[in-house]
């Protein structure tokens, strides 16, 4: 080694450090981000397949509602917290007391498609030192079709 080269691994590593920091925190960020909108993915599919499994708006609803509970058990506490949850019927009567399928809707008759979006928020406050802020918003949507199965009212 020479002495024009002493000290240069140390300005090597102060120059590098921030950069690898940087990355490693990215990809905790992507991680958490993969993690959460699993789950959220998961509440979205399953509360919009139990929702046509029920006859009513009434019983509809609170079973979306306990489904998406259910399936944001093991999520992130800042996205349990925050979850959020809007059910649509594309026959627009997705009321309380009110049938889904009452209107036919494509080439079955009776047939509805209910959509479920479930949204929340993941707390990335410990990386924001790469610029992502407090939060991450996430946001899934599933439809799944009424079945023609149990007729119209």
């Amino acid at each position: 080694m020479s002495r024009d080269d002493a000290g240069s691994t140390s300005l090597e590593l102060v120059l590098l450090a921030p950069i690898l920091l940087s990355v490693m925190m990215l990809i905790a960020a992507f991680g958490r981000h993969a993690d959460a909108q699993a789950y959220v993915d998961q509440a979205a599919r399953d509360a919009a397949r139990t929702a046509t499994a029920n006859r009513d708006g009434d019983s509809a609803k609170e079973a979306v509602s306990a489904v998406i509970e259910a399936a944001l058990a093991s999520a992130p506490p800042a996205c349990q917290n925050s979850e959020r949850h809007t059910e649509e019927s594309s026959s627009g009567k997705f009321q309380a007391s009110s049938p889904f399928y009452v209107a036919p809707v494509g080439d079955e008759p009776g047939q509805v498609v209910i959509t479920v979006t479930v949204t929340c928020d993941v707390d990335v406050s410990d990386l924001s030192l790469i610029g992502l802020g407090q939060t991450i918003t996430l946001t899934s949507t599933f439809s799944s079709p009424m079945p023609a199965l149990y007729g119209t009212y």
